[in-house]
């Protein structure tokens, strides 16, 4: 009696801490394990930023401070001081360049070109006028070239510097105009811009991919240090299930030469077997696919070798229970492999619990097809003198959630259950 008590003691022990420590290894996917609050700190998840302000800030880490000095610019071309004549056409072109200059910030390209076409326009309007818009197509200049936009920037530049030759040549305004020494600097200050930001949103992304990859290799490190823990804790454990077992056979066997039977070894001997086959399900599920969407191997002999399991565990007790496993499909989501190991221990159990003798009990597991569906049915019959006042309460819960139903009657001092699950609802436990 002694024994006995202290291997249930021991089996439950080993079952908790076991489930315990996978499942925070488990979980710990979805957030971090604090061993000092023993609780899971789940990372809190960024607020997304509005898709207004990601326009205005630009995709790339330079884009913010190209834009404030380009508005910048375009404001100080505005300002009074700025202002060479009070004429409206004068005032408009200055204020269509400010936009310009603001819009080379979204569409460079274009606004350079626009640019290029004013810039011809104006100083033929203008000719006595300083110019606002080689300003327009200089910051287009070095915007493009940060992207590293070879073609648009050699496009750009090509335009602007024939505009100047052309006019230097032929005079297409009256006036000096932009002298080519003013030109070449201007552009020169462009390029210089242009390729400083490039470099510093080079720099950047490396160390972005850079530390990245460290993350990266420092998450495969842990995921490497979680799978050996969880190893580490299934051959501990396993080994500790193994020795249990043995010590539960032992104790069967001076219950059948003392010529009795003691149902609490054999509820013992299933809650065994049920805690190895979880052992194997919640490791499967850490190596493995954390979905569980099929199984880790085949249907019908994982059903097969949970039959033959509690079959022993059944008979290390002194009760004779004969589990017949007919044709089922090899193929099946890990879910409805949990329900029907639950459910065939659950049979079990009740049967030691409830039966009246330990002969004359029968447990059958077969694949049936009902309107177009593959389903388990499970029939389970043991003596019993009087038809029990409800049905098993867990049993009952785990076959709805499953989507299944459950079916009990009484005759002639036998007590039959009969159980059905479709495959593919299975619950995970």
């Amino acid at each position: 009696m002694y024994r006995t008590v202290t291997s249930m003691t021991l089996v439950r022990a080993s079952f908790t801490a076991t489930v315990k420590t996978l499942m925070i290894l488990l979980e710990a996917k979805e957030g971090q394990y604090s061993v000092v609050t023993r609780q899971f700190v789940v990372r809190p998840s960024r607020a997304a930023t509005p898709k207004w302000i990601s326009f205005m800030r630009g995709p790339r880490f330079v884009d913010l401070p190209f834009r404030v000095l380009l508005l910048l610019i375009s404001v100080a071309g505005l300002m009074p001081a700025a202002m060479e004549s009070s004429n409206p056409q004068y005032v408009a072109f200055q204020v269509l360049g400010a936009i310009l200059i603001v819009s080379v910030c979204f569409v460079p390209l274009t606004a350079g070109l626009m640019g290029l076409v004013l810039f011809v326009v104006f100083g033929i309007t203008f000719p006595e006028f300083v110019n606002p818009f080689p300003t327009v197509a200089g910051a287009a200049i070095a915007l493009v070239l940060s992207q590293l936009r070879i073609r648009s920037f050699s496009l750009l530049t090509l335009l602007l510097f024939g505009i100047v030759v052309a006019h230097t040549a032929v005079g297409i305004w009256e006036g000096d105009g932009e002298s080519l020494f003013t030109m070449a600097f201007g552009w020169l200050l462009a390029v210089i811009l242009g390729l400083a930001a490039a470099a510093f949103e080079q720099r950047i992304q490396s160390e972005i991919l850079m530390r990245t990859a460290q993350a990266r290799s420092h998450e495969r490190n842990v995921e490497r240090m979680r799978l050996e823990l969880a190893l580490d804790t299934h051959d501990t454990v396993s080994h500790g299930l193994a020795a249990e077992a043995a010590i539960i056979r032992m104790l069967g066997v001076e219950a059948r030469m003392e010529d009795r039977s003691d149902s609490r070894i054999t509820e013992l001997a299933l809650v065994n077997v049920h805690t190895q086959q979880q052992l194997r399900v919640l490791l499967a599920r850490l190596t493995g696919d954390l979905d569980g969407r099929r199984t880790m191997r085949a249907f019908d002999v994982e059903i097969l070798k949970a039959a033959e399991m509690i079959g022993s565990a059944a008979e290390a007790g002194g009760f004779d229970i004969g589990i017949r496993v007919e044709a089922l499909p090899s193929d099946a989501p890990a879910e409805t492999l949990e329900t029907a190991q639950f459910i065939l221990k659950e049979l079990a159990t009740n049967m030691v619990k409830h039966s009246s003798a330990t002969s004359s009990c029968a447990i059958s597991v077969e694949q049936v097809e009902k309107q177009m569906e593959i389903w388990i049915e499970f029939e389970a019959s043991n003596p019993a003198l009087q038809a029990p006042t409800r049905t098993p309460r867990s049993l009952s819960a785990r076959v709805e959630r499953a989507g299944g139903r459950l079916s009990t009657s009484h005759d002639e001092g036998m007590f039959a259950i009969k159980v059905a699950i479709p495959v593919g609802n299975g619950v995970a436990m």
